[in-house]
C-alpha cells in the first residue's frame, strides 16, 4: 500500500491556508468606541492601494462622519426577510459570492439572523465568505465573546444574549483594538454620538457606568493581548526562532448537568487561551438515568464546550473522582478545573470525602483548581432527592417471588437437614438477587429472608422469639452478609450496563 508523501500533504494545507480569505476584527470595550468608524477608514485606503471593497452590511446609527466614510465604497443590497408580519435586512451572501470582492466589509458580528437566513448567526456567513477566499472586515465588543458571558454579567448585570465562539477569535488574522478611555466615551455619549439623547440618559445610568466601562475595557486590553501572544508564539515557532514555545499545558474539565458547568467551561475556555493550552470537556456518564431535563443540559453544555474549541471525551462510571483521573492520565492533562463541592454539615462531621477532596487525594503530580461555583441562571432549582425511592413495582413482585421459591426449597430441604443449612438457600437467594433487582428491592428481599427464616425454621418455629445466643449472632450476621453480597452483585451488574453501553458507543464511533 503506498502511504501520501507527507511533503505534498503539508503543500496541500499550506495551500488550503493561502486560499483562505483573511478575518480582521476591530474590537472594543463597548458600544460608542468607534469600531465601525475605524474599519471604513482603513477599508477606504486598502481601496485606494487597489483593491475591490464592498461593503456587504454596515450600521451608521445616523452619524454622519461614519456615513461619509461609506462614499465611493460599493453595496451590496441586502436582503429582505419577512418575519412575523415585518421586514428585516440581512446580508446578501450569494451576491457576495456572486460579484467576489477581494475584501468586503461585515459590522456586528455577533448579530443572530432573522430565522429563514442562509445561517442563523453572522459569524458563519463570515466564516463561508472567508473559506470561499474573500477577506473580511467586521466589528465585534468584549461582552459578544462566549467565554467573558459570566464576567460581563457580574460586572454589569446584563445577560448578554448574543455571542460568537472564541474560536472564531483564533480565526482571526489580526484583531485591532479600538481603545477609548471610559471618560471620553460618557462624554461622546452625553454628546448624542452614540444613542439618541432619551436612550442616552439611560445608558449613562445603566451600561455606561464609569466603573463598568473600566472594567469593560480591562477585559478588552487582556483578551487583545492574549491574542497577540498567541499570534507572536505561533510566526516564532513558525520560523524556528526559539525563545517562543507552547505551554506544554493541558487542561481538563468535568461537565455535568448542571448550568454550573458553563461557568466552568467558559473559564477553562479562558485560562486555556491565556496559556495556549490545548483543553478537553469529559462527561462522564453514571448508571443512574437522567431526566429529559438533565439530559438536554449536559448536551447544552457538551456543544457551548464544542463550539468553544474542546476536545469531547465521553465515559462511563459511577466513581466519578476515580474516571476523572484516569482520564486526565490517559489524555496527558496537567491541569484539573473542578467547581467548589458543597457538602452538608453531617457528610462533614462524618468525614465523607468531597469530589474535590478525592480528586485532590488520586491526582498525583496533576494540578488540581478549585474555582467557585455560578451560573447566569440565578432561578435554577436545585434537584431535591426522593424521600422515597422510586417504586418499580416489577422489582418487589419479583422479590416476593424468589422469597417465596426460597421458602418452598427450604420447606423440602428441611427433613434432610438443620434449620443452619437452611440459612444458606436464602444467603443464595439474596446474593442471586443482585442480579435482576435494584438496590430497595434487594435490601427488601434480605430483610423477608432473615424474618421468613427466623419465624418458620428457628426454634421456637412461628414465632420471632430466639432463645439461642448462637442464633441471634448467626441471624444478624446472615442479614449483613446478605446485604452485602446483594450490594456486590448490584455493583456488577450496573458496572456490566456501563461496559455494554461504552461497547454499543465505541462500536457506533468506529
Amino acid at each position: 500500500m503506498d502511504r501520501p508523501n507527507p511533503d505534498a500533504l503539508l503543500m496541500n494545507i499550506q495551500n488550503e491556508d493561502a486560499q483562505r480569505g483573511k478575518l480582521k476584527i476591530f474590537f472594543g470595550m463597548c458600544p460608542g468606541v468607534g469600531k465601525t468608524y475605524a474599519m471604513l477608514q482603513e477599508a477606504r485606503q486598502r481601496q485606494a492601494d487597489g483593491l475591490r471593497v464592498v461593503i456587504g452590511i454596515i450600521y451608521t446609527h445616523g452619524r454622519a462622519e461614519t456615513e461619509a466614510l461609506t462614499q465611493g465604497l460599493d453595496r451590496i443590497p441586502p436582503k429582505l426577510l419577512s418575519y412575523r408580519d415585518r421586514s428585516f435586512e440581512e446580508m446578501d451572501i450569494d451576491e457576495i459570492l456572486k460579484v467576489r470582492p477581494q475584501l468586503v466589509i461585515v459590522d456586528e458580528l455577533a448579530h443572530s439572523n432573522v430565522p429563514g437566513s442562509r445561517h442563523p448567526k453572522r459569524y458563519q456567513d463570515v466564516l463561508e465568505l472567508l473559506s470561499a477566499g474573500i477577506d473580511v472586515f467586521t466589528t465585534l465588543n468584549v461582552q459578544h465573546v462566549e467565554s467573558h458571558r459570566e464576567d460581563i454579567h457580574a460586572v454589569t448585570r446584563i445577560v448578554v444574549g448574543e455571542t460568537v465562539p472564541d474560536t472564531i477569535l483564533d480565526e482571526a488574522f489580526e484583531i485591532t483594538l479600538v481603545d477609548l478611555s471610559p471618560q471620553a466615551l460618557r462624554k461622546r455619549l452625553a454628546e448624542g454620538k452614540v444613542y439618541v439623547s432619551d436612550r442616552a440618559k439611560d445608558a449613562a445610568d445603566n451600561f455606561f457606568k464609569t466603573e463598568n466601562l473600566t472594567a469593560l475595557r480591562e477585559m478588552a486590553l487582556r483578551l487583545t493581548a492574549a491574542h497577540v501572544n498567541r499570534h507572536l508564539r505561533s510566526l516564532m515557532s513558525a520560523r524556528g526562532l526559539s525563545g517562543y514555545y507552547q505551554s506544554g499545558e493541558r487542561i481538563l474539565v468535568a461537565v455535568g448537568a448542571t448550568p454550573f458547568s458553563e461557568s466552568l467551561i467558559r473559564m477553562t475556555r479562558r485560562w486555556a487561551g491565556m496559556l495556549d493550552a490545548s483543553w478537553v470537556a469529559l462527561h462522564v456518564e453514571s448508571s443512574t438515568p437522567l431526566d429529559e431535563e438533565e439530559k438536554d443540559r449536559v448536551l447544552k453544555n457538551l456543544t457551548l464546550a464544542r463550539v468553544l474549541g474542546a476536545e469531547i471525551v465521553h465515559k462511563e462510571g459511577d466513581d466519578l473522582a476515580r474516571v476523572i483521573v484516569d482520564t486526565a492520565q490517559k489524555e496527558q492533562v496537567t491541569q484539573i478545573i473542578v467547581g467548589k463541592s458543597s457538602q452538608k454539615p453531617w457528610q462533614h462531621w462524618l468525614g465523607k470525602l468531597t469530589l474535590t477532596d478525592r480528586l485532590v487525594d488520586l491526582s498525583d503530580q496533576i494540578d488540581v483548581h478549585v474555582v467557585r461555583l455560578s451560573s447566569s441562571e440565578a432561578t435554577f432549582p436545585a434537584k431535591k432527592a426522593p424521600i422515597v425511592p422510586q417504586v418499580k413495582p416489577m422489582e418487589y413482585g419479583l422479590s416476593l417471588l424468589m422469597f417465596a421459591m426460597a421458602t418452598v426449597i427450604s420447606f423440602l430441604l428441611s427433613p434432610f437437614t438443620g434449620y443452619q443449612t437452611l440459612g444458606l438457600v436464602y444467603l443464595l437467594t439474596v446474593s442471586l438477587s443482585g442480579l435482576f433487582l435494584g438496590r430497595s428491592a434487594s435490601f427488601m428481599l434480605a430483610l423477608l429472608c432473615a424474618l421468613g427464616w427466623d419465624y418458620i425454621f428457628m426454634p421456637p418455629k412461628y414465632t420471632f422469639i430466639i432463645h439461642s445466643h448462637y442464633d441471634v449472632a448467626m441471624l444478624g450476621m446472615f442479614f449483613v452478609v446478605a446485604l452485602m453480597m446483594g450490594h456486590i452483585t448490584s455493583q456488577l451488574r450496573r458496572q456490566r450496563e456501563i461496559e455494554r453501553r461504552q461497547r454499543v458507543r465505541s462500536e457506533a464511533m468506529y
